[in-house]
């Protein structure tokens, strides 16, 4: 979809904004070091009009924090589809990343609310332990068959096997100067 790049100097968020539903899938605030990255879950189930941009979840993040986010999601996420976010505190003594997802139940044709009925989205997520490394891909998280892709496996173990093949540095500095 068409994007702008947009920095807004007020507030420090870097981000590339979605022409069509105005929000954002990746947003940096360089002034706070809070980050939010987005990508959609797969799932045919839309929540059509009216449906709130997932977009504005990141910029929202980014922008307040984790500590907002609860009643933000609270307020928003019912009129939200599926999605995966991560989201932290790159700055500060002790950096923090956390990861959201939300999803419908089940796929139509599963076996999913008679009548035609939109299926129930849950939502679910936490902190990600320091030192883990994490592959999200965009399956439905909610629907107990959804496995980890063989990709996604593989590329958390190579990428994990590579991290811990490298020098530990106690500083940027120190890594920048053996470089």
């Amino acid at each position: 979809r068409p994007a702008s790049d947009d920095q807004r100097e007020s507030s420090g968020l870097v981000c590339f904004r979605d022409k069509q539903a105005g929000g954002t899938v990746l947003a940096l605030n360089a002034r706070e070091g809070r980050f939010a990255a987005l990508t959609n879950c797969r799932t045919s189930v839309k929540r059509g009009e009216g449906a709130t941009s997932r977009g504005l979840l990141v910029e929202h993040l980014a922008a307040y924090g984790a500590e907002d986010a609860e009643a933000f999601l609270e307020e928003h996420l019912p009129r939200m589809d599926g999605f995966h976010v991560f989201f932290g505190d790159a700055f500060g003594r002790e950096p923090r990343l956390r990861y959201r997802w939300n999803a419908p139940e089940e796929e139509p044709g599963d076996g999913g609310p008679a009548g035609g009925a939109a299926p129930a989205f849950r939502s679910g997520g936490g902190d990600v332990p320091a030192g883990r490394v994490v592959v999200i891909s965009n399956e439905n998280p909610a629907v107990e068959a959804a496995a980890a892709w063989p990709k996604s496996e593989w590329l958390r173990a190579e990428f994990a096997g590579l991290l811990e093949a490298l020098p530990a540095y106690s500083t940027a500095a120190e890594l920048h100067a053996r470089a």
